[in-house]
């Protein structure tokens, strides 16, 4: 039997769903600015903070607090293996190591296009689509990865919390 305070998926889900939360207006502000003349300059600029912002938000939020926004709604902790201290900055980047570099690989790919002031995430290319389809699979296979190890243990510790030895346990 899964001890109560492992329980903790339910409250991950909706606080990842939270957390997308917070970055939507990034959504509504990325379509916009390729509709106008913006210097490539400033294109590239917000092209960079915009692939790289989860990251921060993740780590900082996780190496500072041991929490996201939505963790601390859904009232979970990400605490080191031992339970008794919080992560470290050098845990909580361990935790996204695997979307931090697959998802800059992704957006290595799509920069030429940013340079050349076009919209990454239009797809227009047999190619471009071949990146974006290893990506979903990618993505897909991580994420079904990541639930079943999560799933099968007794302390509901995903792959990346085995990578940075931590574990969410729920808060008061």
């Amino acid at each position: 039997m899964i001890e109560s305070k492992y329980q903790t998926f339910w409250r991950r889900f909706g606080a990842g769903l939270l957390d997308g939360l917070v970055f939507l207006p990034l959504g509504f502000i990325d379509p916009w600015k390729w509709s106008y003349q913006i210097p490539i300059y400033l294109l590239v600029a917000w092209f960079i903070f915009h692939e790289t912002c989860w990251y921060l938000y993740s780590v900082l939020m996780h190496g500072r607090y041991g929490q996201t926004l939505g963790k601390m709604v859904c009232k979970v902790r990400v605490l080191d293996k031992s339970e008794t201290k919080p992560i470290s900055y050098r845990q909580a980047f361990f935790r996204d190591i695997i979307l931090i570099i697959t998802g800059l690989g992704f957006s290595a790919t799509m920069l030429p296009a940013v340079l050349h002031g076009k919209n990454p995430y239009e797809i227009n290319e047999s190619m471009e689509w071949l990146y974006l389809l290893l990506w979903s699979s990618l993505s897909t296979f991580w994420l079904l990865a990541e639930l079943i190890t999560m799933l099968t243990n007794k302390k509901r510790r995903a792959i990346h919390d085995f990578i940075a030895g931590s574990v969410v346990v729920k808060s008061s």
